[in-house]
């Protein structure tokens, strides 16, 4: 019974990270404690040695932890949230490998409906906005860049989990899944997020490797540059994102010199990029200690002159960029630490893309890869990192699709699976 509610809470957890703000970090805890308590069940030997199985992983997730109290010890001051969500990462990893490794591998296959039902919802919610008020549309929950970011990989998770044949209805399943991605990512589209877009070439790589496995390179240079050219006809066709794209150029060419704080879009970000910078420069070892104090320092008390406009500094209260947040709020071990989180797993997805391997291993590896890569795209310039809840998203699925792409627990012995056939 524990694990089949583990399951329904993963399948709950997109469509509460897209439609809702508190429900994800309630989902997290109730999963964290699930989890707990299928520590104190029998476990399979497969179970019971996964995290040893993950050990340089385990460790490479305790560096953000580690940073954020260095950082403290070093000022003298406790970071309150920075510190929970240091322990999401860190704490909850561990907790939730062991956890889903005992779970019904069908039945957590499964749990990626929750990402096709987060897709549909959302791109129900970006429509009506977009169509009740003929201006992008700006969500309750996320700003249009974050909710777009996220509805594009929600997309891309969908596009690969063709990968899987769960039910008995192969066509079906197949066409309803593809009708899943097109409509996400006209939902994508309706949100007008211009730097959603770079996560595309990489996202496209790892679909092509899936396919390929990379025996014939030329080939899959000819299926990049095709995916990328539809892309781009894509892109161009639609007017408001070609005009927007058009903005960042000439906003980007403008922002320096005299125009360097000018108050657009894409001047804003650089100069709160600057002012990160700045403040990582003030204390490289440890930060600031605390990445609530970035808005305290948003001004030429602490900044050089001409490094923000007056309006930025009153107006913005984060970097716009998980990088330079993690730099600026607890110096290098910070920037290190956030650098294992999205990479420590990324390579681990990446070596199980091997063709050598079964084809539903290297499904979940290429879900885990584009999951990685896309928070590491995406944070480049927004910060997906904002709060408690996509951080809890961000390590329940990374757990999710290592146990999904862990070949040793796909080879174990199916007599506990066999209830949910």
């Amino acid at each position: 019974m524990l694990k089949l509610l583990l399951v329904g809470l993963y399948a709950a957890m997109p469509v509460a990270i897209m439609t809702t703000n508190k429900a994800p970090s309630a989902i997290f805890y109730a999963a964290i404690a699930l989890c707990l308590g299928l520590m104190f069940t029998r476990a399979h030997a497969p179970q019971r040695d996964v995290l040893a199985n993950y050990r340089t992983l385990l460790l490479c997730y305790g560096v953000p932890t580690a940073a954020v109290l260095f950082s403290a010890t070093l000022h003298g001051k406790w970071p309150g949230g920075n510190f929970e969500e240091a322990l999401r990462l860190s704490l909850g990893l561990p907790i939730l490998l062991f956890g889903l490794a005992q779970a019904p591998l069908p039945a957590l296959r499964r749990a990626i409906g929750g990402v096709h039902i987060a897709a549909l919802a959302a791109t129900g919610y970006v429509a009506w906005l977009a169509f009740s008020d003929d201006m992008r549309p700006v969500t309750e929950i996320y700003n249009a860049v974050g909710y777009g970011n996220l509805l594009l990989l929600l997309a891309t998770i969908s596009l690969f989990s063709l990968g899987w044949e769960l039910t008995p209805w192969p066509r079906a399943e197949r066409a309803a899944k593809i009708g899943v991605v097109v409509l996400a990512l006209a939902g994508f589209l309706l949100t007008q997020t211009r730097s959603g877009w770079i996560a595309v070439p990489g996202f496209a790589m790892i679909g092509i490797v899936l396919m390929t496995g990379l025996r014939r390179p030329w080939r899959a240079a000819g299926l990049l540059a095709g995916i990328l050219a539809i892309a781009l006809a894509i892109g161009l066709a639609n007017q408001s994102l070609r005009d927007r794209a058009q903005d960042a150029y000439t906003e980007a060419t403008q922002c320096t010199g005299a125009q360097s704080t000018a108050d657009t879009s894409i001047c804003i970000r650089f100069q709160l990029w600057r002012a990160a910078w700045e403040m990582f420069k003030a204390d490289p070892l440890a930060g600031a200690g605390d990445s609530r104090l970035f808005n305290e320092r948003l001004n030429n008390k602490y900044l050089p002159e001409n490094v923000v406009s007056p309006f930025v500094a009153q107006n913005f209260g984060e970097p716009h960029n998980d990088m330079m947040k993690a730099l600026s709020s607890f110096g290098v071990p910070g920037g290190i630490g956030l650098l294992l989180v999205y990479f420590a797993p990324f390579w681990i997805f990446a070596r199980r893309l091997d063709r050598r391997l079964p084809r539903p291993v290297r499904t979940a590896a290429a879900m885990g890869a584009a999951f990685c890569l896309g928070f590491a795209i995406f944070g480049l310039t927004e910060l997906m990192f904002r709060g408690m809840r996509t951080v809890s998203f961000y390590t329940m699925f990374v757990a999710l699709f290592l146990v999904l792409s862990d070949p040793r627990i796909a080879d174990r012995p199916p007599d506990s699976d066999r209830a949910l056939h």
